[in-house]
């Protein structure tokens, strides 16, 4: 029994290792490496608990990873508009699907070979890592120039390491890289979806305000199109493993709340916002150091159009409820967990990309990654139980997502219910509103379970049976005539006035409305005209103005 003991210790230790390993840092320089470069390979030299070092196993492992990202993960970018990527480095059991998420955008789009067709516009990658084992002030330039994986050998930018060199806050550290994890964990990764490049492997030392902008403005000249930047982060770690231990009840909701805040700041490119925050939380982000470069990089015109999206978000402990005898549930990732589950640790993943926003497809409707659509599903869904049957309440805010610019955006919603064979159980929403689009989100779901007039108040016992949509509307616009009406694309809004201008009726179909019932254009504005009181169903033709909008539904 006692060695049964030892080898579940043993196993519990190296499992928050490979969450994300952490050191006690010395407090002091080491002694800097100078002179000519000296041709060498460095060896990947992770154990096989961070990732497989079999090639087969690598690549199967990572098709894996990167077809889930594809399937329920999929973030809409125009091909050759990525320009950077906020990645997590920890084993890839727990961050792979997280790194993955992020990783797929740089595919071309709608490929579905094997094996996968890799991008062939980067020709470089920059890399930016946290340094998880000794103390420096500055950049650890590698001593090597070439780096060796299971999956081949990566050539180093020498050149570009040279003109790096030349500044003094620019040196090689051998030491810091010989045993970095952070770094590693992200090269079969570019092997797998970049065709062919090279990489400038940069560990991040102690960084202050006075070289910040300057060890930037020594790395923007090498972001050219053909130049990927990586940065790699984990975000919260909480729990007494990682000396960070602020929650003893509702850890996992409070977690969330305070990586929200960092991710916001990073998605909004705020470098002020960012740096109060790390000061206010004291936040245990292993790769702050790379994240304030990002943004200090970004407010001085790096990437002067770069627009973020968030491609996944999730805890270590999410991970491991998710994973199944037979893959991963991703429902599960979205979903809240007990305190005993986090209460001896957590480490917090976020996938991000930053693309060029003049190369994206300009639409009405706020821009969701598949990730915050089925966020807002989730909220909706975690609202509806806190209300009807939690014993004791949590506040909203407990409940919201990571607060991203499109789940922020103030756009108007509605949630709708359903029980079995799709009978209507209560649809209640906002054509507009001044509100962040979550907590519309969150309103309307208590709405349409307690508020609709046409159904009895939703029951605790219903809840089990019935499915949630979500459907997010753009900004309303006026038509001259109703043959503009596209139905199946256009929601509409009929607004009848008195001689003197005053509204007297007013109604809303949603785009879904009239190909559900199966009406032609006709019917569907006699309808219009019964839901908005109108004694006639052809009174829609008399002193009646029309508004259309277009909507994204989601459905649970």
């Amino acid at each position: 029994m006692l060695n049964c003991y030892l080898k579940s210790l043993c196993l519990s230790l190296f499992l928050v290792s490979t969450a994300c390993s952490h050191s006690t840092l010395p407090t002091q320089d080491l002694s800097l490496t100078k002179g000519s470069v000296v041709e060498h390979c460095h060896e990947a030299h992770l154990s096989e608990g961070w990732y497989s070092k079999d090639p087969l196993k690598l690549n199967h492992e990572l098709e894996f990873y990167l077809r889930l990202a594809a399937q329920d993960f999929s973030v809409e970018v125009a091909e050759d508009s990525v320009q950077a990527l906020v990645v997590p480095h920890a084993g890839y059991y727990y961050s792979g699907l997280c790194a993955a998420t992020a990783y797929q955008t740089l595919l071309p789009r709608h490929n579905n070979s094997v094996p996968f067709a890799k991008n062939e516009r980067i020709k470089r990658v920059i890399i930016l890592a946290p340094s998880h084992t000794h103390y420096f002030r500055g950049v650890a330039l590698p001593d090597y120039t070439h780096y060796k994986t299971a999956l081949g050998t990566l050539i180093v930018d020498q050149e570009a390491c040279t003109k790096l060199a030349k500044h003094s806050l620019f040196a090689k550290r051998p030491d810091a890289h010989g045993k970095e994890h952070a770094i590693e964990m992200q090269l079969p990764f570019i092997q797998k979806t970049i065709a062919d490049c090279s990489i400038i492997p940069l560990i991040i030392g102690a960084l202050d305000k006075n070289i910040l902008a300057t060890i930037a403005a020594e790395i923007s000249p090498l972001c050219d199109d053909q130049t990927l930047l990586i940065i790699t982060s984990d975000f919260v770690h909480h729990g007494p493993s990682y000396n960070y231990t602020l929650f003893n009840a509702t850890i996992a909701h409070q977690i969330r709340s305070i990586d929200s805040e960092a991710i916001a700041a990073l998605m909004q490119k705020n470098l002020p916002a960012f740096n109060t925050y790390l000061d206010d939380s004291r936040a245990t982000i292993c790769g702050k150091n790379p994240l304030l470069l990002l943004l200090q990089m970004l407010s001085s015109n790096t990437f002067p159009n770069a627009q973020a999206r968030l491609c996944s978000y999730y805890t270590s402990n999410h991970m491991v409820a998710a994973r199944t005898p037979h893959g991963i549930n991703t429902t599960l990732l979205y979903t809240s967990l007990d305190d005993a589950l986090v209460r001896n640790g957590s480490v917090s993943y976020a996938g991000l990309v930053f693309v060029d926003q003049r190369k994206q497809v300009q639409t009405t409707l706020p821009c969701l990654t598949s990730y915050e659509q089925r966020a807002l599903v989730s909220l909706a869904r975690e609202t509806l139980t806190n209300t009807l049957t939690a014993t004791k309440q949590l506040p909203n805010y407990f409940l919201e997502p990571i607060a991203t610019p499109a789940l922020s955006s103030t756009c108007g919603a509605f949630v709708t219910l359903y029980k079995q064979h799709k009978a209507l159980r209560g649809c209640i929403g906002h054509i507009t509103t001044h509100e962040p689009l979550y907590k519309t989100i969150s309103a309307m779901s208590i709405a349409a379970a307690c508020n609709d007039t046409r159904f009895n108040p939703l029951q605790a016992e219903e809840l089990a049976d019935v499915s949630i949509t979500v459907t997010v509307l753009a900004q309303p616009t006026p038509i001259n005539s109703v043959n503009e009406i596209i139905l199946g694309k256009h929601g509409i809004i009929l607004n009848k006035k008195s001689q003197d201008g005053i509204l007297t009726h007013s109604a809303v179909f949603l785009p879904s409305v009239p190909t559900t019932q199966g009406w032609d254009l006709t019917t569907t504005l006699q309808q219009l005209s019964l839901k908005a009181g109108l004694k006639n169903p052809d009174a829609w033709g008399d002193n009646c103005s029309f508004q259309v909008f277009e909507s994204l539904e989601i459905k649970e």
